[in-house]
């Protein structure tokens, strides 16, 4: 996940660095939620204390903010040497929009890779990994950063049709961005989760 590389430095961000208003959530595992002694079981072994624990990776890593500050800085820096759409609006709100990075050479029409930025689903946002994209221009191909809902505003079932939302936008907006609606494709950062099974 991104949370792991990344630190926040304006007001934009104060929100990321607040504790999620669905539940409390603590910097280390307490010991009375170490899975296998948990008092209410919420999914498999782990009571809510502990289940919000291993939602908040970057509070195990003291150099979080120092690392996720260095990736914004490169963000920003990237996004002086690149031809830059901001704020395309796939939805209604704010957070359904994306920004679309041209190719520095461009030949009509581009292939387009649709990033889909990390966090856990309820935090950081489309330009803390925008840096990503320079690689892809720089070799002919679009990057659009796209922006979603964080949770808990909306569920998992709305994320996930925000990214579909959007890759449905691209496709029809195609022929006016210069991108060819045959070749877009997805990527961003993966969540992993390991569970030790006593």
């Amino acid at each position: 996940d991104c949370s792991y590389h990344l630190a926040f430095t304006s007001k934009r961000h104060a929100a990321f660095t607040a504790k999620p208003a669905h539940a409390p959530i603590a910097q280390t595992l307490p010991a009375a939620s170490v899975p296998g002694k948990c008092m209410s079981k919420i999914y498999r072994d782990y009571d809510q204390a502990a289940l919000d624990a291993q939602y908040f990776i970057r509070g195990r890593v003291p150099t979080f903010p120092e690392i996720l500050a260095r990736w914004v800085a490169r963000s920003d820096d990237a996004a002086t040497r690149q031809k830059l759409s901001r704020g395309i609006a796939y939805g209604t709100t704010p957070k359904q929009a994306y920004d679309l990075y041209h190719p520095a050479n461009q030949q009509r029409p581009a292939p387009c890779l649709v990033f889909i930025h990390g966090g856990y689903w309820q935090a950081l946002g489309k330009h803390e990994c925008s840096f990503l994209a320079e690689p892809y221009t720089q070799r002919g191909a679009a990057v659009a950063m796209l922006d979603y809902r964080l949770a808990p505003t909306v569920s998992m079932t709305e994320i996930a049709a925000d990214a579909r939302a959007a890759m449905i936008d691209l496709a029809h907006r195609a022929p006016d961005l210069g991108i060819d609606p045959t070749r877009i494709a997805a990527s961003g950062v993966v969540v992993r989760h390991r569970s030790r099974r006593q």
